[in-house]
């Protein structure tokens, strides 16, 4: 699904993740030191609207990728996301956004479990990537 389509679902996101104090990048790393979040689209089931249909229900699947310097800090980044994203979360930042949505289901839809990453840096990292299934409707 285009970016644009998808806007509300991951502004929305984008607003939930940084309420837990951590920076959060939109698709690519936000220019800081670690942890961060960045929050992408992945895809979207065939069989629902899109965004833009005023009357269709929509389904996407958005990644929230935690990174830490170690372990422990990318697990706490990611039980930060895991605790902030809740239907109640959404549907504020729907209204707070003009976007017209209501959240009929959320759900954790891949976790993976915790990674290192040890490409390319001096020193590695550690992510933690979850996968959600946001399904919505118009309000």
């Amino acid at each position: 699904m285009p970016r644009a389509l998808m806007s509300p679902v991951i502004d929305a996101c984008i607003q939930i993740a940084k309420a837990t104090d951590t920076p959060v990048g939109d698709g690519v790393a936000p220019d800081c030191d670690k942890p961060y979040i960045v929050i992408s689209s992945v895809s979207s089931p065939p069989y629902t609207g899109p965004l833009s249909d005023g009357e269709a229900d929509s389904s996407d699947r958005v990644q929230f990728s935690s990174i830490g310097e170690t372990r422990e800090q990318a697990d706490l980044v990611r039980d930060s996301i895991r605790t902030a994203l809740t239907y109640s979360a959404l549907d504020t930042e729907f209204v707070t956004a003009s976007a017209n949505r209501r959240t009929l289901n959320l759900r954790l839809d891949v976790p993976r479990p915790l990674e290192r990453d040890d490409r390319g840096l001096p020193s590695p990292i550690f992510i933690s990537v979850d996968q959600y299934l946001i399904e919505t409707t118009p309000a």
